[in-house]
């Protein structure tokens, strides 16, 4: 997994914030979303997050997590605050384990940033507000919701007619720039919990591009007697005097069978993942 970081790093799009331009990489944190392989050798991965939430809730159920997290915000990294715009994420954690700031304070400071913001980046008030801040921005500004990297890493391609859409197999299709698993959709003959046709070519339409990506299935659970699709989302974060990823801890996110999208959902359960070092 440290191999993918390094790779996703490599092909991720350049915009100058603090990380990318001390380090060479994209973020000081990245989180993981999939699923082990059959015989639990490979992650398969759906996607990788620049920008994740969840790092405080983490901290919250897990103590592992939260020591992890601990020793890489007062040891590892260089302190940094949170700032949030004014239009909140109202998903965010991340004052669970960071202090905040106020955004005039954070601009005219010459602090390390956290910003979070439910902004559009073609907003042009967005760029008014913090493009002066981008080189202090501690993850992805600009290109937080991008999935250019998967297409270079050979993931998935993009696609503009549902003609190229491969309906004889399984698939998956989703926004070149999204979040919150909008506009995400799951194809296959047979699939339980599949998205109907319709719902595809509406989505395309409405797009115009929109990637393609191979069906990746979730993991299988039982809780309490009922069946639960299941993903994994193992943190990691950027260990400059290491100068490599380091794990940080990770969550699992599960829904009732046969449910393919399994996170921002009302249904949807998590719990601690215990990540251990391979061999």
């Amino acid at each position: 997994m440290v191999a993918t970081l390094d790779a996703w790093g490599k092909v991720y799009p350049q915009e100058g914030t603090f990380p990318q331009t001390q380090w060479g990489v994209p973020s000081i944190v990245a989180r993981f979303d999939g699923v082990l392989s059959g015989d639990k050798k490979d992650f398969l991965s759906y996607e990788i997050e620049s920008c994740p939430i969840g790092m405080g809730y983490g901290a919250i159920v897990s103590s592992d997590f939260k020591n992890t997290l601990t020793n890489f915000k007062e040891k590892v990294w260089p302190p940094f605050s949170l700032v949030v715009g004014p239009i909140p994420n109202t998903t965010q954690d991340e004052h669970l384990w960071l202090p905040e700031i106020p955004l005039p304070e954070a601009t005219e400071s010459g602090a390390l940033l956290f910003i979070r913001n439910g902004m559009r980046r073609d907003d042009p008030r967005f760029k008014e507000l913090f493009g002066l801040l981008t080189a202090r921005s501690v993850t992805p500004l600009w290109y937080r919701h991008s999935k250019s990297y998967g297409i270079k890493l050979g993931w998935w391609r993009e696609v503009s007619d549902e003609a190229m859409l491969p309906w004889h197999g399984s698939f998956t299709v989703k926004p070149v720039n999204g979040m919150q698993a909008h506009d995400v959709f799951t194809w296959g003959r047979g699939l339980k919990g599949k998205s109907t046709r319709t719902q595809i070519t509406e989505a395309l339409q409405r797009n115009q591009h929109m990637l393609l990506q191979p069906f990746i299935a979730p993991m299988k659970m039982d809780i309490g007697g009922t069946p639960y699709n299941v993903m994994l989302r193992p943190y990691f974060g950027f260990h400059p005097g290491h100068e490599t990823w380091e794990p940080i801890g990770g969550m699992w996110v599960a829904r009732p069978y046969p449910n393919l999208r399994l996170h921002w959902a009302s249904d949807a359960i998590s719990g601690p993942l215990h990540i251990e070092a391979a061999g």
